[in-house]
């Protein structure tokens, strides 16, 4: 019996190593794991600062934020969504269905019908990387595909021309690209002005292979005036003569015409203040608060004359708040511009100066005279048109 009983237990003890090992296998690959975890975020942190430190990002950065905390969110924001891969599956999805050269084919159900659904939710989500997540977009520059999209313009060239050249640029440069690197070697910038609206800055980067990136922020200037000048000169003076005629459309001197009179003559004065403020502010984002001010007041008289007329209370109106501030806009686009002459040169900055680009390539509002004869002399000068390229996919 005890010979049986050592017969059941011994193959017990022989599994004991094998359980053993397989936990000793199970601990190593676990460690493993958080061991490349732990190096794909260093790395990460690590490609994320340098990007940051370029001259142009920081540039960007403080152009549009001037809160330093508000900046820092951004930053953080932008950092998480690098870890996030479901946000990278969703672009790559996204560009399958609203990348420049699907888009360009459009879509079966016609010119008036709406888009499907897809369609629309992929556009929607590229513009927001393109606007919103400019920053994660612009560090992974180095994962975009892009793919050949020639400029047709038929003033430069045919349609047949222009067709030849963008094949002949396909066989020097290739018809898809993949930047090596999120590395600018140079940039520069001009400013698009609105007076009392808006100032646009066109940042121009140069990557280290030579090809231009192109990226606008927006900024809005606060100014209600016109608002302010539109309440006052038509809502405050077709009250004012809405007023007058009644008073002036009863004879007898009865109380009801004094109670149009009092109306009147406490709203004139008040129209009268607001009035001399138009264009008399120093500070344009004062005609907001003014804006506001003059509506609660020209409603409190409106709504006088209302009860006056017998109508309900409940069809007194609120007054008409001014509209939020417009808030800046970024957006990165979604083009690279290369000359083949500057993509084969060994020396870019020496080769290729990108404010002389700007110069003599881009349109300035404040020159009236025609750029052409510059533009086709420069292009003239490093092969001909900039090849331009376009998002098409992106590397998960």
């Amino acid at each position: 019996m005890r010979f049986k009983k050592l017969l059941f237990v011994l193959p017990l003890f022989s599994l004991i190593p094998i359980s053993t090992v397989s936990c000793q296998d199970n601990n190593e690959a676990h460690k493993n794991i958080k061991q490349k975890l732990y190096t794909e975020e260093y790395k990460l942190n690590q490609n994320w600062e340098n990007f940051l430190n370029q001259e142009v990002i920081e540039k960007i950065l403080n152009l549009i934020y001037k809160d330093s905390n508000d900046k820092q969110d951004f930053i953080n924001n932008q950092l998480e969504l690098n870890k996030n891969k479901n946000y990278l599956n969703q672009i790559k999805k996204s560009l399958i269905f609203s990348n420049n050269i699907s888009l360009s084919f459009g879509h079966d159900g016609g010119f008036l019908s709406k888009r499907p659904y897809l369609l629309s939710d992929s556009i929607k989500n590229v513009e927001e990387a393109k606007t919103k997540n400019w920053l994660w977009l612009l560090f992974n520059i180095a994962k975009i595909e892009f793919v050949s999209f020639p400029v047709f313009d038929q003033f430069v060239s045919s349609t047949e021309e222009s067709s030849l050249e963008a094949k002949k640029s396909g066989m020097e440069l290739g018809l898809f690209y993949t930047p090596k690197s999120n590395i600018f070697i140079d940039f520069t910038y001009k400013i698009e002005i609105e007076k009392d609206y808006s100032e646009t800055y066109q940042f121009y980067l140069l990557t280290n292979e030579g090809f231009i990136i192109n990226l606008n922020i927006t900024k809005y200037i606060d100014n209600y005036s016109w608002e302010f000048e539109n309440i006052i000169n038509n809502d405050g003076e077709d009250f004012i003569d809405q007023i007058s005629n009644l008073i002036n459309s009863i004879d007898d001197e009865s109380d009801r015409k004094n109670e149009l009179l009092d109306i009147f003559n406490r709203f004139k004065p008040v129209h009268d203040l607001y009035k001399s403020k138009i264009n008399n502010l120093e500070n344009l984002s004062e005609y907001r608060v003014e804006f506001d001010n003059y509506s609660s007041e020209l409603t409190k008289f409106k709504n006088k004359l209302a009860i006056w007329k017998g109508s309900d209370l409940s069809e007194l109106h609120e007054p008409t708040k001014a509209e939020e501030p417009k808030k800046d806009e970024v957006e990165l686009f979604s083009y690279l511009y290369i000359y083949p002459k500057v993509f084969f040169s060994k020396d870019k900055n020496g080769f290729f100066d990108i404010r002389q680009y700007v110069k003599n390539t881009i349109t300035f509002s404040e020159i009236t005279e025609n750029n052409q004869t510059n533009n086709i002399i420069y292009n003239d000068y490093y092969g001909g048109r900039p090849i331009r390229y376009t998002f098409f996919d992106i590397k998960i």
